[in-house]
């Protein structure tokens, strides 16, 4: 790779870089590109050369969510095999690391594009999958209730959810997920244990 290739290479991880810090600080739909190229010490057309539109550069985000998310949960999954309990909390701990940007993601889902909502959706079906693949063999060993996937993962994601889009209301300072992340995981078991 030539000086020229790694430099724009670089740039553009800069622009991304930035994009994730001010849309976790401001939220997708409060951040304009030129902040974004502001941050990121770039000149505002030098954005654009990168990203065609600003919905490219909110679905690239979400996109490496996405593959981050897949990529550590297939492994904890392949480690755990049925410990349920684990992988719940070790999916809290992944979202910690991104906490302020998935709180924006899931509140201001509905008024991104159709592209970043497909992308958010393609990542809650494959953490969903990920989740209950464990819970199912824990389902087989007879240590948790049967229950459809859909049933499972929704209730589950509709706990995390409430704590983190309500953080407000839960922990107006610091992280609503490091607080509170063993009761989670412990009322959402007791809802799942036999």
């Amino acid at each position: 790779m030539n000086k020229r290739a790694i430099q724009k290479q670089e740039t553009r991880s800069k622009l991304i870089q930035s994009a994730h810090h001010l849309y976790a600080e401001h939220g997708f739909l409060a951040v304009t590109m030129e902040q974004i190229a502001q941050h990121a010490g770039v000149a505002k057309g030098t954005i654009f050369t990168h990203f065609q539109s600003q919905d490219e550069l909110i679905c690239t985000i979400i996109q490496q969510l996405r593959e981050q998310f897949g990529n550590q949960l297939y492994q904890q999954m392949r480690a755990v095999k049925d410990d349920i309990r684990f992988m719940l909390t070790w999916h809290i701990e992944l979202l910690q690391e991104h906490e302020a940007l998935y709180r924006h993601l899931i509140i201001e889902r509905t008024l991104l594009s159709e592209s970043a909502q497909l992308i958010y959706l393609e990542m809650q079906s494959i953490v969903s999958n990920y989740i209950f693949l464990v819970a199912q063999q824990a389902m087989e060993q007879h240590r948790i209730k049967k229950m459809e996937p859909y049933l499972f993962f929704n209730t589950w994601i509709g706990l995390l959810h409430y704590y983190i889009a309500n953080q407000d209301l839960f922990q107006p300072a610091g992280s609503v997920l490091t607080t509170h992340a063993e009761e989670m995981v412990a009322h959402f078991y007791s809802l799942i244990k036999l």
